[in-house]
């Protein structure tokens, strides 16, 4: 316990301003206790938040006569009721209902229909909980087609800063190498090149990495446009093999840690080691959003830091112990290691690492 109190004071100390300590101590809190309002009341002042999510925030929280309904009661939904305690959500619709009530927020569960039956869907303001694009317009046009006006819907499809994460708090220099682990739909390797462009500098290289199948295939067409970049089908770790992984073609796909379940969206992907597939190659700038692998992920990466000290842009909401260990372990490689945290989201996900 004592090592834990000592690690932390570290970690406490390495934070290079206000908001970046702020945002530590919400997250550990939320971490210790369980309670996202923790998160929630971090001041709208220490959020890294774009135009759209501020825009939503305000219809969010804006005081009026309308039940405010969550369309999409999977995890997304329950996350955005969960976390923002201090809105009132009136019940949660979705079109593939499997419970009268939801357990974990308490509220109930509707059809649309149902909820056309029992309710003024008038007086009503449905928030769109799902990230899926090509599923949000689909549900804007089945409520449209109800009678729903564009004022009274509400859509975060974007749950991010898409313009900023991973690069808010660093300079490009000349000759900037990217590794790119969990690429997913290959807009983070873009804005990469953007950022040199904007840093008037000229990246060398690119590497990309994502084990979904069906977002690989994205990524192959959409990166091929993209010069010096070479992707790759693997998973990142802290040894090569091969591991369970649950494959949906979304960005949560994710590394199964347990014994691998009948899921059909489970099946095996191989991994790598950064150390091992990138020995010898220059690494200047790594990013790193992998659905709770990014501790394992930099242990096979502990050379590359060891002797390059390369930026890091590292997830750090994946699990509750991300906020102590994996700034812990940078620590352990690179005590000289700076840190900052920015927060690109109302709720607890999006937590950035920087560290330089």
């Amino acid at each position: 316990m004592y090592n834990l109190f000592v690690n932390t004071r570290k970690i406490y100390s390495a934070l290079c301003d206000e908001i970046s300590k702020e945002i530590f101590l919400a997250r550990v809190n939320a971490s210790i206790t369980g309670d996202c309002g923790f998160i929630e009341s971090i001041p709208m002042q220490y959020r890294n938040l774009n135009a759209d999510i501020q825009l939503f925030a305000h219809k969010l929280y804006e005081k009026n006569q309308y039940h405010l309904v969550v369309f999409g009661a999977g995890q997304n939904g329950q996350d955005l009721v969960f976390s923002l305690k201090k809105v009132p959500f009136f019940c949660f619709v979705d079109n593939n209902k499997k419970a009268e009530k939801d357990m974990r927020t308490g509220l109930p569960v509707y059809s649309l229909d149902e909820y056309k039956d029992k309710y003024d869907i008038e007086n009503t303001k449905f928030v769109i909980s799902v990230s899926d694009k090509v599923y949000v317009k689909q549900i804007i046009e089945q409520l449209k087609e109800e009678g729903v006006v564009e004022e009274c819907i509400i859509t975060i499809a974007d749950w991010r800063n898409s313009s900023s994460q991973y690069f808010d708090l660093f300079t490009a220099r000349e000759h900037e190498v990217f590794v790119d682990c969990g690429c997913y739909d290959g807009s983070t390797a873009f804005r990469f090149a953007a950022w040199c462009a904007e840093g008037g500098v000229t990246y060398d290289r690119i590497w990309s990495f994502e084990p979904d199948k069906n977002s690989f295939i994205k990524c192959k067409k959409i990166l091929g446009a993209l010069d010096k970049c070479e992707l790759y089908p693997y998973g990142i770790s802290n040894k090569a093999g091969k591991v369970g992984f649950c494959a949906n073609g979304n960005e949560n796909a994710h590394i199964i840690k347990a014994e691998v379940s009948e899921d059909a969206l489970s099946e095996y992907i191989e991994v790598i080691q950064l150390d091992e597939f990138l020995k010898g190659e220059r690494i200047t700038f790594v990013k790193m959003d992998i659905e709770g692998a990014e501790y394992d992920a930099l242990k096979g990466a502990a050379q590359i830091i060891k002797e390059q000290k390369p930026k890091l842009a590292i997830s750090i909401y994946h699990t509750p112990n991300d906020i102590i260990k994996i700034p812990e372990l940078l620590l352990e490689l690179r005590p000289d290691y700076k840190f900052y945290i920015r927060h690109y989201s109302l709720l607890p996900n999006e937590i950035i690492l920087y560290a330089e």
